[in-house]
């Protein structure tokens, strides 16, 4: 028997310790929490593009609309041959648009290594002059918080905040809130590791 439990013990140091919580910054993630009772950010991934003094904005990045981006963006042919969608980046000024490329060929404030946020204008003037633009996704509105508010929400439980990379970024939207959920949700118990030996939960 205390040899068993002194295995246990060694199995259990050996675990990886979780990382210390991140806190809210231009650049980082955030990933609703399952219990997130405000319906319009179920299940959404949020970029933080901006967070100082005067508030916090963020793009969600897993709400494609169905429109194509060719139909949202006027006076301009240039994505008339492309299958561009325009996606939703928020509730708030849902007629204003907001662009995050990983093209240096596009002038905007760089976010986090291979991603800057920029506008259409941007956008349109580096397409006219033949630059490579791609990736690149167009956001109808944002998420806004007033300062200090998301430290309250992130204090509820109502957001993890994990770190972004471009991959994650502009990668699957269709899986990317349960690839990161699943991989900020803690352990909540021990498989049997040893023979005869019943699961330990904390």
């Amino acid at each position: 028997m205390i040899r068993r439990f002194c295995l246990l013990i060694l199995f259990i140091s050996s675990l990886p310790v979780p990382a210390a919580a991140l806190e809210p910054a231009v650049g980082r993630l955030l990933v609703a929490a399952d219990t997130m009772a405000d319906v319009r950010f179920r299940e959404t991934v949020i970029l933080l593009v901006r967070h100082d003094a005067g508030g916090t904005l963020g793009l969600v990045l897993n709400h494609p609309s169905q429109l194509p981006l060719a139909e949202a963006i006027r006076g301009t042919d240039l994505f008339r041959e492309r299958g561009d969608l325009l996606w939703l980046g928020g509730p708030v000024s849902p007629g204003r648009a907001l662009v995050l490329t990983g093209s240096r060929n596009v002038e905007g404030r760089d976010i986090l290594p291979g991603v800057r946020a920029t506008g259409i204008r941007e956008l349109v003037e580096a397409l006219n002059r033949g630059g490579q633009v791609d990736p690149f996704r167009v956001f109808a509105g944002h998420a806004g918080w007033a300062p200090g508010q998301l430290a309250g929400e992130v204090a509820r439980g109502d957001w993890r905040v994990r770190p972004a990379t471009a991959e994650l970024v502009f990668g699957d939207a269709g899986t990317l809130w349960r690839q990161l959920s699943d991989e900020a949700r803690p352990v909540l118990a021990l498989r049997r590791t040893f023979p005869g030996e019943p699961a330990v939960r904390p």
